[in-house]
């Protein structure tokens, strides 16, 4: 993939993962390439890749959109993660390094910040803003956790799979304050599982 194709790739894969573009949200190739700045060719090779990838899906005579799943295929997700992840986690307590271990702490620290800003603004509902940070943590940890445990090809498959659920999340399940305390102390307590070596506990947490 060449590099303008590269770049356009990274942003509509963000702004998937961060609910900008929600499930069944239409990608408009022309659209796209105005606001970028860019021909039309590397915004078509982007959504290619991304529809290979299964986080679009193209409907001939339609369309491209972002994939929307249906009940079925999401519990089949979350299934696929929790049996995945869970494994990791597991793997990942008898072998990570003090390198990692940091990684991991400070995701949990910018979860918590995050928790903590929103608490002083006084608002019910995370802002845009904060919700970006609390996803690029939250991805940061569980990514952290599947590269800790050694297995290439596990972090590969799971990478999309993560960014869909998280797409979900986001269209179903607005942030409220208990809501980031729940989520800093589930990531915290995973944290303190890995960290300890305490393979079952992680395996179980995290599933």
């Amino acid at each position: 993939m060449k590099t303008l194709a590269k770049d356009v790739y990274t942003v509509i894969r963000h702004r998937v993962s961060n609910g900008k573009l929600a499930p069944g949200f239409r990608v408009s190739e022309l659209a796209l390439s105005k606001e970028l700045g860019v021909s039309r060719a590397p915004v078509r090779e982007a959504i290619g890749k991304l529809t290979t990838e299964g986080l679009l899906e193209r409907m001939p005579n339609v369309g491209t959109f972002v994939k929307k799943l249906s009940r079925a295929e999401l519990q089949e997700l979350y299934e696929l993660r929790g049996w995945l992840e869970g494994e990791a986690a597991a793997k990942a307590a008898s072998m990570i390094s003090e390198e990692s271990i940091q990684g991991l702490k400070r995701c949990c620290d910018e979860i918590h910040a995050v928790a903590q800003h929103h608490r002083s603004t006084g608002n019910r509902f995370i802002s845009p803003e904060d919700y970006e940070r609390l996803v690029t943590a939250d991805l940061s940890f569980h990514f952290a956790i599947v590269k800790a445990c050694g297995n290439a090809r596990v972090l590969s498959v799971l990478a999309n799979q993560h960014i869909l659920s998280r797409s979900w999340a986001t269209s179903l399940e607005p942030q409220d304050l208990d809501l980031l305390v729940q989520s800093h102390q589930g990531h915290m307590a995973i944290f303190q599982a890995v960290q300890n070596g305490d393979a079952e506990l992680a395996r179980r947490l995290l599933r």
